[in-house]
């Protein structure tokens, strides 16, 4: 079973996803809607008919930002017949504060693209009550930009809201993925050229973005691990390629619709003359292009047994294969610099620190 990362940038033919743009209520929280507006009308004895003109004319205006709360009850007092409210009661937000959950693992993701060079960001509905809540719960932790319809005095799914956040962060839509649990407002997102993600089931959200994310890299490699050690091959030693006469790990470009482990079981073939299945892969992280940063390449780790090593018979390309101790690997002065660092994040994540940071390495 792959063990997918969730630290990604990645591009859609020939652009860059540049954005990641998230909703908040069952998004980033939990939204205990029906329990907030049973919560009202038991307290103020509304009817079915009264909530309903309650919600879709006060509430609506309190998430535009055309009127405060303190607007809100005094009107609602006169045409309902209500008793007065205390904003200090926190009416509209108490439910949404017993009851909120934040989703951590979905904020965990979104500090992980972030630190991958996405720019994230939060674009709701909501009221002044409910940013209160969710601020005072962390949801908002991670974000930089954030767009709530009170402040800005729009609404999804109206194509404006949108746009705003668009050129407040400075990308073209196509360059931003969108994140919503409404059908509507992924429709309207959709319709401006935004990348999307409908946020139906709260536990899937993480995999539905990263497998949104992942579909156009341009490649894949693969650390072969065999007991201590890792299989690598010298690149040929020739003018006009990457990294001439380096220690390099399997793999290569993709093709057609291939999937990560595909683009590896078919390079591996090629280049080593083995066959890998797909139940040896234990690990997946999407990285910056070693040799163009601007496009996304995977790297993936599987284990290999005795029968593939000594079945190994060099392909065309290449001066020769070893098996290095991963130390040796790490700290080889002649080991393309990108895969230290991918070899060291896998060691990382398995608690492995025995082996040390390599002395240098880069992105590429």
């Amino acid at each position: 079973m792959l063990w997918f990362d969730s630290s990604m940038v990645v591009c859609y033919a020939g652009y860059m996803i540049k954005a990641v743009i998230f909703d908040m209520g069952n998004v980033l929280i939990s939204w205990p809607g029906a329990a907030a507006y049973a919560d009202i009308q038991h307290e103020l004895g509304l009817t079915d008919t009264q909530l309903s003109a309650f919600s879709k004319k006060y509430l609506y205006k309190l998430g535009l930002g055309e009127i405060t709360e303190e607007e809100l009850w005094s009107a609602a007092k006169e045409e309902f017949n209500i008793r007065d409210v205390d904003v200090r009661e926190n009416l509209l937000g108490r439910k949404f504060e017993s009851d909120g959950v934040v989703f951590g693992d979905v904020l965990e993701f979104a500090r992980g693209l972030k630190e991958r060079g996405l720019k994230i960001a939060v674009l709701s509905n909501t009221i002044q009550p409910h940013e209160r809540i969710f601020t005072s719960k962390g949801a908002t932790d991670p974000f930089e930009h954030i767009f709530l319809s009170h402040q800005v005095k729009l609404r999804k799914p109206d194509p404006k809201i949108y746009l705003h956040a668009l050129r407040e962060l400075q990308v073209e839509p196509d360059e931003s993925l969108f994140v919503d649990d409404l059908k509507e407002n992924v429709e309207a997102a959709q319709k401006l050229g935004m990348h999307t993600v409908l946020a139906d089931k709260p536990e899937v959200i993480v995999s539905k973005v990263e497998r949104e994310l992942e579909k156009d890299f341009v490649g894949a490699k693969a650390a072969l691990l065999y007991k201590d050690s890792v299989l690598a091959i010298l690149r040929d030693d020739k003018d006009g390629i990457p990294y001439p006469g380096h220690w390099d790990l399997p793999g290569g470009g993709r093709e057609g619709g291939e999937t990560p482990v595909e683009v590896v079981i078919r390079e591996t073939r090629e280049e080593l003359g083995i066959t890998l299945g797909p139940e040896v892969f234990v690990w997946q992280k999407f990285y910056p292009g070693v040799v163009d940063a601007r496009r996304m390449a995977c790297f993936l780790v599987a284990a290999v047994n005795d029968k593939q090593i000594n079945n190994i018979r060099l392909g065309d390309e290449g001066q020769r294969w070893k098996l290095m101790t991963l130390q040796e690997f790490l700290h080889h002065p002649k080991t393309v610099e990108g895969m230290k660092r991918r070899l060291h994040d896998y060691i990382l994540s398995r608690g492995l620190p025995k082996y040390g940071s390599p002395a240098t390495y880069s992105d590429k």
